[in-house]
C-alpha cells in the first residue's frame, strides 16, 4: 500500500528535477543564434508511454507511482534531398540509423513524465555527383522532456479523453550536422482521443514547436505548428493491436526567406502502420513501417522501426505463473466441506422452493401512471394471462397452467411433466420419480447419485464451492472448470423460478487496473457462454466485470489474492406465479 509519505517523497522528487531540468533548458537556450545546418530534419519522435500510438500522445495515464522503460530503434531513407530542374542532385540525408532510450513515470493516473535521448548510431550523405565522397557521423539528437497532464478521462467522459503536454527540447548533436535543433525548444500540445470499450482508439494531437530560426542555403526552419493523428486497432490475438499514424508539419520559416526552397512549398506528410503486442507482465513490441506520402521537408521514402518496452508499479509485485502458484496448482483445490450439505430436495414442496431476494437490485424501469379498472377490463379480455407466466393467452397452451421455464419448451405455456421436480422432464428422465442429485455426476439423466453437490443455492445468490479456473491473464477456461460450471447450470435449470443471474468476475488487484477490470468482464462473459451452451436460456443471465474493486481478502498476501480472483453468481430476479386478477373477477 502506498502511503502519504511515500507520496510526498516521490512527488517532491519529481517536482524538483522537473525545475532543475526546466531551468538547465532556460540557461542553455539563452542567446540562442542559429548557425547554418542546425536544424533536426525528422516527423517521428516515438512517445514513451504504454498506451501511446507510435509518435502520438493519448489522454490515458500510464498508472500511479508507474515506471515504464523503452528503447525505440529506427531507419529512414532519404529524410532531405536536394532537387534541381526536378532531379535529385544531392542527398543531404540518405540513410539514418537512430536509437532512441527513454525512461517514463507516472503519478496519480494523471501525471507522466517521460526522458528520452536519441542516439544516431550512422547518418550517411550520399552526393550523386561525387559517389566516393559519402561519408558517414554520429552523435546525439535533441534530449527531449515530456510533462503530460490528463484533464479528462475517458471512462469519466463517455470515451472522450484530454490531456496537455509539454515537451522541452536540449540540442545535444555535433554542430552543422542536421542532428540537432538550432536551439533549445519549446513545443505545447493538445491531445483530444476518443477510447471504446474494447480498447479501439483514436487521437489528435496539435503541437505548436517554439525555436530559433536556423538555415540551409534555400532552406529556411522557423517556428512549426506540428499535427498527427493515431489509431490503435484490437485484434482477435490476446494482447495484439494494430497502430497507425499520419504526422505532418507547417513550417513558418518561409515567410522571412527571399527565396522559398521547393522542400518548403510541399507539406510533409508521412504514414507510419506497425503492429503492437502487450504481455500482462508489463512487456511489450512494436514493429512496423512508415513512408512518406510527399516530398517534402522530413518525409522519408520509406522507414522501418522496432520498440521495446516494460512497465510496472513501483510497489507491485510481478505476477506469477498460475500454474507454479500453490493456491492455483491442480493438486491444491480447495478441501471438500464436510459440514455443509446441499438442501434436500425429494421432500420439499414446491411452493418452498422459491426464493426470495431482499436485496437483489431489479433493472430500473420507468414509473408509469396506473391503469384505470375500465381499461384493464378492456385489455385483460382482449388477451388474458390467468396464470401470470408472462405467456400471452393467444400463445398459451394451457392458459391455467403456469410454464415451468425449464428449458424444455418453454415457449408453448404448459408446465411439462416434472413429478420428481428436479428440472428434468419426465420425458427425459431415466427416474421421473426421484430427484437428480446435482454433484457433477450424470446430472442430465434425472438419477440420483452417490456424492456430494459443490454448487449451493443460498438466498440471494448461488454458491459454488470450488473455484473457476482461466489460462493466465486470458478468459478461456481450464478444462477443470469444467465440472462446477455444468453443476452450475445444472441448479439453475432446475429453479425455473430464478428469472435473472448476474456473472460477476473479480480479479487481484497486481497489474493495471484497467486492464484488470476489462479481463474479469471478459471472463465473466465467457462463463455466460459456458452456460448458454449447458442449456440455461440467455435472457436468464447477464455478466459485469469488476476486477479489482470488490475485494473479499487483503491483496498483501498470495493466498488473499487468490481468494479474490474468482466468479460469483448473483440472483437479481426471481418470478413468483399470481392470480390473475381478471380470474378473480376484473379490477376492483
Amino acid at each position: 500500500m502506498v502511503s502519504i509519505r511515500d507520496v510526498l517523497v516521490y512527488g517532491r522528487m519529481a517536482c524538483s528535477s522537473l525545475f532543475a531540468f526546466v531551468a538547465l533548458c532556460w540557461v542553455l537556450g539563452m542567446g540562442g543564434v542559429a548557425h547554418a545546418q542546425n536544424f533536426n530534419v525528422k516527423l517521428y519522435d516515438p512517445v514513451a508511454n504504454p498506451y501511446a500510438i507510435l509518435g502520438q500522445h493519448t489522454s490515458r495515464g500510464s498508472g500511479h507511482f508507474f515506471l515504464y522503460g523503452q528503447l525505440s530503434t529506427n531507419y529512414a531513407n532519404d529524410l532531405l534531398i536536394g532537387v534541381y530542374n526536378n532531379q535529385i542532385t544531392t542527398r543531404p540525408i540518405a540513410h539514418r540509423l537512430t536509437s532512441e532510450f527513454a525512461l517514463g513515470f507516472g503519478m496519480w493516473n494523471r501525471l507522466d513524465v517521460a526522458l528520452s535521448l536519441p542516439v544516431h548510431w550512422g547518418q550517411w550523405r550520399a552526393d550523386f555527383p561525387n559517389p566516393g565522397d559519402d561519408n558517414m557521423v554520429t552523435g546525439l539528437g535533441d534530449m527531449r522532456l515530456h510533462v503530460k497532464g490528463t484533464i479528462l478521462e475517458n471512462k469519466k467522459f463517455g470515451g472522450f479523453g484530454l490531456a496537455a503536454v509539454l515537451e522541452v527540447g536540449v540540442p545535444l548533436g555535433p554542430e552543422d550536422e542536421l542532428m540537432r535543433s538550432p536551439s533549445v525548444y519549446f513545443a505545447p500540445r493538445l491531445v483530444l482521443d476518443y477510447r471504446w470499450k474494447d480498447n479501439l482508439a483514436i487521437t489528435l494531437n496539435v503541437a505548436y514547436r517554439l525555436q530559433d530560426k536556423a538555415t540551409l542555403r534555400d532552406i529556411v526552419v522557423d517556428d512549426e505548428l506540428r499535427l498527427g493523428l493515431g489509431v490503435e486497432i484490437p485484434l482477435f490475438f490476446e494482447g495484439t493491436t494494430v497502430l497507425g499514424e499520419l504526422a505532418s508539419l507547417v513550417n513558418f520559416g518561409e515567410t522571412n526567406a527571399q527565396t522559398v526552397s521547393p522542400a518548403q512549398l510541399t507539406l510533409p506528410l508521412e504514414a507510419m502502420v506497425g503492429v503492437r503486442w502487450r504481455h500482462r507482465s508489463g512487456f511489450q513490441v512494436s514493429f512496423g513501417t512508415g513512408m512518406g506520402l510527399t516530398t517534402g521537408l522530413g518525409a522519408p521514402d520509406f522507414r522501418f522501426f522496432v520498440n521495446l518496452g516494460y512497465g510496472r508499479g513501483l510497489f507491485e509485485k510481478p505476477k506469477k505463473d498460475p500454474a507454479k502458484d500453490p493456491m492455483l496448482a491442480t493438486r491444491r483445490t480447495p478441501p471438500v466441506r464436510r459440514d455443509v450439505k446441499p438442501p434436500a430436495r425429494r421432500d420439499v414442496k414446491p411452493d418452498t422452493q422459491r426464493v426470495a431476494v431482499k436485496d437483489a437490485t431489479p433493472p430500473p424501469f420507468k414509473k408509469e401512471k396506473p391503469i384505470s379498472p375500465s381499461n384493464f377490463d378492456k385489455a385483460a379480455a382482449a388477451d388474458p394471462d390467468p396464470d401470470g407466466d408472462g405467456i400471452p393467452g393467444a400463445k398459451d397452451r394451457c392458459p391455467n397452467q403456469a410454464e415451468d421455464f425449464d428449458s424444455f419448451k418453454d415457449d408453448d405455456g404448459c408446465p411439462d411433466l416434472d413429478n420428481d421436480r428436479d428440472g428434468i422432464p419426465d420425458k427425459v428422465d431415466k427416474c421421473p420419480l426421484k430427484p437428480e442429485t446435482i454433484n457433477g455426476i450424470k446430472d442430465d439423466d434425472g438419477c440420483p447419485d452417490k456424492g456430494q453437490g459443490r454448487v449451493l443455492l443460498t438466498k440471494g445468490s448461488i454458491k459454488i464451492l470450488d473455484r473457476v479456473f482461466f489460462d493466465s491473464g486470458s478468459d478461456r477456461l481450464k478444462p477443470k472448470s469444467f465440472g462446477i460450471l455444468d453443476q452450475v447450470a445444472g441448479v439453475i435449470r432446475a429453479n425455473w423460478q430464478i428469472r435473472l443471474i448476474l456473472v460477476e468476475g473479480h480479479t487481484d488487484s497486481q497489474g493495471n487496473r484497467e486492464m484488470n477490470v476489462d479481463l474479469s468482464e471478459r471472463r465473466a462473459r465467457r462463463v455466460m457462454a459456458y452456460l448458454v451452451q449447458k442449456g440455461v436460456a440467455q435472457t436468464r443471465l447477464t455478466a459485469k466485470g469488476y476486477g479489482p474493486k470488490k475485494p473479499i481478502m487483503s491483496n498483501k498476501t498470495r493466498k488473499g489474492r487468490a481468494k479474490n480472483r474468482r466468479v460469483e453468481f448473483k440472483i437479481l430476479k426471481v418470478f413468483v406465479p399470481k392470480r390473475s386478477q381478471r380470474s378473480a373477477g376484473g379490477a376492483k
